[in-house]
C-alpha cells in the first residue's frame, strides 16, 4: 500500500501556493500525501508513516508543540521550531536562522553516500545547487553544537557554501535534545518557503529521497510491486500487496467514478469518490480477483483516465 505522509502546512499562507515540495510529493506514485492544518492542534497523525513539517508552517503554530518528540519519522524543514518560546520546542537559544544570499550546499565527504543523495550529481566534488535564485531567503540552518543539552551523535550532513551553517542534519534514534528523546529517524533539511518556487530538481530529489529513507523505502516503490504509467496524462497506478493504488490530477471539488473492467469489458467493480483540487489518491483491494489483465477507468467532470494493470494471485 502507499506510504502515508502527514504534510504539516498552512494553506492560507501565500507561499503554500508556490510549494514545489508538496506538488512533487503529491505526484510521486508510491506516496499518499495528506495536508494537515498547522493550526489544528488536535490533528490525529496515528495513520501516517512519517511527518513532514513544511517551512510554510509558523514556528509556534498550534500543532508544533505536539510534534516535539513524536513517535514518527520526521523531516523538519522549520528550523525556527527549535527556538525557545511558548509553542515552540525550546531546543535552542541560538544557532538557527536564514541565509539571504546562498544557493548552494556543500556536503560532508562522509555523508555523500547517504540515501538522500541517491542519483544526485555533485558539482565541484561536493556541491549541490538547491535553488535557482534567492527570493528574500533560501537556505536555513541549525548548528548542532547550539542545541541545548544534546546527547548522541547529531550528524552535520550539508552546510551553506562558504558558511558554518548546517542546513541538513540527522539526529539518530536514541539521541535526545533538551530532554526530548528521539525515538524515530529525524532529518532536517532547511529550505525557506520564500524561495520554494525556485527549488531545483536536485533539491526536490533530495527531499523525496529523504522521505524514502525515513520510511524505509527502496527507491520509492514498495517491494513486489508492478507499476504501469497510464497513457493518459495526469494518472499513475501501481499494484502492491493486493492493493491497487491510483493517483490522478483534478481541477476542483467534484466527484469521479472509478471502474475496474475485465478484459472482456465486464465491469468488475464501481465506486464514486469525492475529488479535490490537485492530486487525488485512491486505493482498492484486489482480493478475490482472478489473475489477469484489467483496466481502470476514472471518469468525472473534465476527468478521463484509463490505464491497464495486472493482477498476479
Amino acid at each position: 500500500s502507499l506510504k502515508r505522509i502527514a504534510y504539516i502546512t498552512d494553506t492560507t499562507n501565500a507561499e503554500f501556493k508556490t510549494d514545489k515540495i508538496y506538488q512533487m510529493l503529491g505526484k510521486t506514485d508510491s506516496l499518499y500525501v495528506r495536508i494537515i492544518d498547522a493550526n489544528n492542534a488536535k490533528a490525529d497523525l496515528k495513520a501516517f508513516d512519517m511527518v513532514l513539517i513544511s517551512e510554510v508552517t509558523a514556528s509556534t503554530a498550534p500543532i508544533v508543540a505536539n510534534l516535539e518528540g513524536i513517535a514518527k519519522p520526521v523531516l523538519n524543514m522549520k528550523v525556527h521550531s527549535y527556538k525557545t518560546a511558548d509553542g515552540a520546542w525550546s531546543w535552542a537559544e541560538n544557532g538557527y536562522g536564514d541565509n539571504t544570499t546562498a544557493t548552494n550546499l556543500v556536503v560532508e565527504s562522509a555523508a555523500q553516500s547517504h540515501p538522500m543523495f541517491k542519483d544526485i550529481d555533485f558539482s565541484k566534488g561536493n556541491e549541490i545547487q538547491m535553488v535557482s535564485e534567492v527570493n528574500t531567503k533560501a537556505l536555513t540552518y541549525m548548528n548542532p553544537e547550539s542545541f541545548t543539552d544534546a546527547a548522541g551523535n547529531i550528524q552535520s550532513i550539508a552546510s551553506v557554501k562558504g558558511e558554518e551553517q548546517v542546513c541538513i542534519l540527522e539526529i539518530p534514534v536514541g539521541a535526545s535534545v533538551a530532554g526530548t528523546k528521539i525515538s524515530e529517524k529525524f532529518i532536517q533539511i532547511g529550505l525557506n518557503s520564500s524561495s520554494y518556487a525556485n527549488l531545483t530538481n536536485d533539491a526536490l530529489s533530495i527531499v523525496r529521497n529523504a522521505c524514502y529513507y525515513l520510511m524505509g523505502m527502496n527507491s520509492g516503490l514498495p517491494s513486489n510491486s508492478d507499476t504501469f504509467k497510464s497513457t493518459a496524462t495526469g494518472m499513475n497506478i501501481y499494484v502492491s500487496s493486493g492493493i491497487l493504488n491510483i493517483s490522478f490530477d483534478n481541477d476542483g471539488y467534484d466527484k469521479a467514478n472509478i471502474s475496474i473492467i475485465g478484459i472482456t469489458g465486464k465491469i468488475i467493480s464501481q465506486e464514486t469518490i469525492e475529488t479535490i483540487p490537485g492530486r487525488n489518491n485512491y486505493q482498492t483491494s484486489l482480493s478475490g480477483m482472478a489473475s489477469g489483465v484489467y483496466m481502470i477507468s476514472v471518469e468525472g467532470n473534465g476527468i478521463h483516465h484509463v490505464a491497464k494493470f495486472i493482477v498476479k494471485q
